[in-house]
């Protein structure tokens, strides 16, 4: 790996489809987590990495993932949340929005049909976003 271009890891990293394999790669070779900060979208999706847990664990383990990856990018354009769980309290929101609102181009937000997003305003104060459900 190390004799890759970083251009070319970033590229790896930029097209795997989900989040969660992209911190597992950045556990399993340094390169790959040298050039991790320049990724500029996060795509958490529900896998069975979560599915092992119990529903509050599913929750705080996405949570602390999700959290960990945005502190480490340097510009987040793309944030797309597709999990089984809620992950779209307020009080997440707004750990993670504000560090990321002013270069934010894309959200996707996936919820279970019952729960109705209270994260709305929250997006919508934070974010110059089209809002579409």
């Amino acid at each position: 790996m190390e004799k890759l271009h970083d251009s070319l890891l970033l590229q790896i990293l930029s097209r795997l489809g989900d989040s969660a394999d992209v911190a597992c790669c950045r556990v399993a070779s340094k390169s790959f987590n040298a050039v991790f900060p320049e990724l500029r979208s996060i795509n958490l999706r529900y896998t069975n990495i979560w599915s092992k847990d119990s529903s509050s664990m599913v929750t705080t383990s996405f949570k602390t993932v999700f959290l960990d990856l945005i502190s480490k990018l340097r510009m987040v354009e793309s944030v797309c949340i597709d999990v089984d769980v809620d992950p779209t309290d307020e009080d997440f929101a707004k750990e993670w929005l504000p560090k990321v609102s002013k270069s934010l181009k894309s959200l996707s937000l996936c919820f279970p049909p019952y729960d109705i997003p209270n994260v709305l305003p929250l997006i919508s104060a934070y974010c110059k976003l089209n809002i579409f459900l």
